[in-house]
C-alpha cells in the first residue's frame, strides 16, 4: 500500500492528537510517553519541543522550593491545568502544521 500525501496528513493529525491527550490527561506516564512521541515527531519545532518538557519540572521545583515540601501532596493538583495549557498549546502548534487549522481554499 503506498502512503499518499492525504494519508500521510491524515496519519500526522492522529499523532499530533494522541501526543498532546497524552500530555494533558494522563499524569506521569501519558505526559512521559507524550514528550517521546513529541520529540520524535517533525511537526514541532526544537524550542517547542524544550518547552513542552522543562515547564512541569521547572514549576515542580519552584512549588517544592516555596514550600519546602510541606504541600508536596498538592503539586498534582496545581500542576493539571498546567498540563492542560501546555496540551492545548502544542495541539494547537501541531494541527497548525499539519494544515488542520489553516483556513481551506474554496470553502464557503
Amino acid at each position: 500500500m503506498t502512503e499518499t500525501p492525504e494519508t500521510r496528513k491524515s496519519s500526522s493529525v492522529w499523532y499530533v492528537v494522541v501526543a498532546t491527550l497524552l500530555i494533558a490527561f494522563i499524569p506521569v506516564a501519558g505526559w512521559i510517553a507524550g514528550l517521546v512521541m513529541v520529540w520524535f515527531s517533525g511537526v514541532w519545532r526544537l524550542r517547542e519541543k524544550v518547552v513542552a518538557t522543562a515547564v512541569a519540572p521547572v514549576v515542580v521545583l519552584v512549588i517544592v522550593a516555596a514550600f519546602q515540601g510541606e504541600l508536596v501532596a498538592t503539586i498534582g493538583y496545581l500542576l493539571s491545568p498546567l498540563f492542560l495549557l501546555v496540551g492545548a498549546w502544542l495541539l494547537v502548534v501541531g494541527l497548525h502544521r499539519t494544515g488542520e487549522l489553516s483556513s481551506k481554499k474554496g470553502a464557503s
